[in-house]
């Protein structure tokens, strides 16, 4: 018996630790929102306040475990950044309806007030792999691209 439960515990432990090593988990979506800072193609950014997350996005707090949500600091710019870790798949689906509905209204919006920020808008990215999403919305999307998938 003993000689049977020692190697189903070491695989049991393997399978664990081998899920907390995947690519998704490598780094923090604060990290991840560092070396996008240190690009240097975003305006100056602040923070969404969290207990704004829902009424700005319609995104509940509860869906996800780790969340970055910044926005230019002027508001005639288009730039954004939104990556976020859900809890579950579901919670994931729900998000990406979200973010795809932020960036339809933001084109909306924008549409009547500046052609150029529109444009910017429309080049805008949503990227969804398994829990982690974001929303990348800036004359440079292509830099925050490679950022985001570690490149």
């Amino acid at each position: 018996m003993k000689r049977l439960l020692f190697p189903a515990l070491i695989l049991a432990l393997a399978l664990l630790l081998s899920g907390c090593a995947g690519p998704q988990n490598s780094r923090s979506l604060k990290d991840t929102y560092d070396a996008i800072r240190q690009a240097e193609v975003l305006p100056e950014m602040v923070a969404v306040p969290e207990d704004m997350v829902r009424d700005f996005y319609g995104i509940d707090p509860a869906w996800y475990e780790e969340a970055v949500f910044q926005v230019a600091s002027d508001s005639l710019l288009a730039d954004e950044v939104v990556l976020i870790r859900a809890r579950e798949e579901a919670d994931a689906d729900r998000i990406l309806m979200m973010l795809k509905e932020r960036l339809s209204a933001k084109a909306e919006e924008a549409k009547t007030y500046s052609p150029q920020q529109y444009a910017i808008i429309n080049r805008g990215q949503i990227l969804a792999e398994g829990r982690e999403l974001a929303l990348l919305v800036t004359p440079r999307v292509d830099v925050l691209l490679d950022i985001c998938k570690g490149k």
